[in-house]
Formats: C-alpha cells, structure tokens, sequence
C-alpha cells in the first residue's frame, strides 16, 4: 500500500484495506483492484477496475469535479 501511495502521490485520500473483502462487496464492488469515489453520504459516486495510473486518476477525479 505504500508503495502505491509513494508513487501516485495520493497520501492525501482516505485510503482503505479491506483483506476480508466485505467492505468492498457492501458498495458493490465484485472484484479486487476497484477503487471507489465515495460520498459524504455514503454513496459510490464511481468505481474504477485495474491499475489506477496518474492520467486515469486525473480523469476520473476530473470528471467527478465537473459533475
């Protein structure tokens, strides 16, 4: 997990583990590697599959400022 945060530069999010899985399958997420955008209320505004590079994560952010 570290790893990952040195080299996305994402420190700033709240970050979960969830090694059981049931925290992921509680916002819908079926597979591991999803990342979840998750509201002030408690709703998944988007989840993303696979590798989150820099640009997808840009984009992704991106979009959910321009919603």
């Amino acid at each position: 997990m570290q790893q990952f945060l040195d080299g996305t530069g994402t420190d700033g999010f709240t970050q979960v583990v969830d090694p059981d899985g049931s925290l992921w399958l509680r916002f819908g997420a079926e597979i591991r590697s999803s990342f979840l955008f998750v509201g002030d209320d408690g709703s998944v505004q988007r989840t993303g599959y696979g590798e989150m590079t820099e640009s997808r994560l840009t984009e992704t952010v991106q979009g959910l400022i321009d919603t």
